[in-house]
């Protein structure tokens, strides 16, 4: 499962062999070349815990405000 990623500049961002499930939701692929392959049910993971995503846009924003040394982390 593969839920409101982000993927930019990458080769073959997901794929799966012959015997995987692969379900991807959400996700965001630019300037990607090569596999994008997806295939069987996989599993619902709300069915195990209860979590919240983040737009899959709104990924690499995210991240570069996270990145990097945090005042609040570690003292």
């Amino acid at each position: 499962m593969i839920e409101n990623s982000y993927f930019k500049g990458v080769k073959d961002p997901y794929y799966k062999d012959s015997g995987a499930q692969l379900v991807v939701r959400g996700s965001v692929v630019v300037d990607s070349t090569g596999k994008q392959q997806t295939g069987g049910r996989g599993f619902d993971p709300r069915s195990f815990y209860d979590y919240t995503l983040d737009a899959a846009k709104d990924v690499p924003a995210i991240l570069k405000d996270g990145a990097g040394p945090q005042p609040d982390i570690g003292n």
